[in-house]
């Protein structure tokens, strides 16, 4: 795992997720701060509610719009009928709006509107306040707790199932969960190496190890002799 993480480092450099919008501007940028004020906190969770089913692309201009709009100058007070119209970009904006708005009542009701204090909340009683959050699955959860509130919790998504399958360090029946904690068991608890690992997996995914037709010859990993799971047909 430690081999693969230093490869992909090696092959890529450091990404700066999650991308946030630096003052002054309107459009989010790969330079995550590593210790977020409450408005980056609250646009890094709203984005990862928001790139469910989507591309980060998509995402980047719904941000924009609500960047222009003044939403997070005012998210509690922030019109609904606005709110969907300004994420639109993001797909599902009906659905989401719904679910940017349960997880800002969360904030307001039992946090009195502070996400600092939601997120100084205990890692583990963190995750489960954000499950709880109808629209907040594991994936979205973990990624709120990584990048927003900066605790250490690995994020697994499609890409590192698939790599961690075809490699042959996930078996084809792993889940969430299962995954989740083979990440960290192999690796020192850190929200840095966390968070630059799930990145690189995602840039290894996205530019070699497709779906359909992986580039394998060129691939930093396993190169020409491809992994196992491609040779198996997976």
């Amino acid at each position: 795992m430690p081999e693969i993480y230093r490869v992909l480092l090696g092959a890529y450099g450091r990404q700066g997720w999650w991308p946030v919008t630096p003052r002054g501007k309107k459009r989010p940028e790969y330079s995550c701060p590593k210790r977020p004020s409450s408005r980056e906190s609250l646009e890094i969770a709203v984005g990862a509610i928001l790139t469910q089913n989507t591309s980060w692309s998509n995402v980047e201009r719904a941000v924009e719009n609500l960047n222009r709009t003044g939403f997070f100058c005012r998210p509690f007070s922030f019109p609904d009928a606005l709110l969907k119209k300004t994420i639109r970009p993001s797909g599902y904006y009906n659905q989401k709006a719904v679910y940017v708005r349960n997880f800002l009542d969360v904030v307001k009701k039992d946090f009195g509107g502070d996400i600092k204090r939601l997120f100084a909340v205990e890692g583990g009683r963190l995750r489960r306040i954000l499950l709880d959050v109808k629209g907040i699955g594991p994936e979205t959860a973990d990624s709120i707790i990584l990048y927003a509130a900066r605790k250490p919790v690995f994020v697994i998504d499609a890409y590192t199932m698939r790599i961690m399958r075809r490699a042959g360090l996930l078996s084809g029946s792993a889940g969430y969960e299962r995954a989740r904690a083979f990440f960290e068991t192999s690796l020192p608890r850190s929200v840095g190496i966390y968070s630059e690992y799930h990145a690189l997996l995602v840039r290894q995914g996205k530019e070699y190890c497709h779906k359909k037709n992986p580039l394998c010859a060129a691939c930093p990993l396993f190169g020409k002799s491809m992994c196992p799971g491609v040779r198996r047909g997976q």
